[in-house]
């Protein structure tokens, strides 16, 4: 299975874990804390792998082909999230950026947005960060047994919306 198709799975089955429907409307990607937070939207904090602060642009593993990141933010944001992805500089400590990520989850609920409708994900160095958060912040969407089936609103990720493992 290429590193691209695993991406894929990886992201549909967190947002499976979001259990609340959401419009059927287009969501927005975020480069950081949004200055006016919408107590009602629907926030999934994306933490990219490692490789992105070590290739900042279009980075292509030799083993596992190329980060597909502008395609699965977009897919994010298609389901009717507001997608929060910032771009971490190369060598972050994992730790720290994990208690600035809860600082975020922290100012979301304080602005009224139910923990419910916060999902924090990531890949690689970012599922590191994803986990740090969740642990500081228990009541956060995670995946739980029921992610195998993906809700309603996961009709934006479909076979036809992923990139084939031949299109490297």
């Amino acid at each position: 299975m290429s590193r691209t198709n695993i991406i894929w799975l990886f992201v549909v089955l967190l947002l499976a874990g979001c259990s609340t429907q959401v419009a059927a409307q287009r969501g927005a990607v975020l480069e950081r804390m949004p200055a006016r937070v919408v107590p009602d939207a629907r926030y999934v904090i994306y933490l990219h792998g490692r490789i992105l602060e070590e290739q900042p642009q279009q980075p292509v593993d030799d083993r596992f082909g190329p980060y597909a990141y502008d395609t699965i933010l977009t897919t994010l944001a298609n389901s009717g999230a507001q997608v929060i992805a910032e771009r971490r500089p190369a060598g972050t400590d994992f730790r720290a950026y994990g208690r600035h990520v809860a600082d975020e989850v922290r100012t979301l609920i304080n602005a009224g947005v139910a923990p419910e409708h916060i999902t924090v994900i990531g890949f690689s160095k970012g599922g590191a960060i994803a986990m740090i958060t969740s642990a500081r912040h228990p009541r956060i969407a995670r995946p739980t047994s029921s992610s195998l089936r993906p809700p309603p609103y996961m009709s934006a990720v479909s076979r036809k919306s992923m990139p084939s493992s031949s299109a490297r």
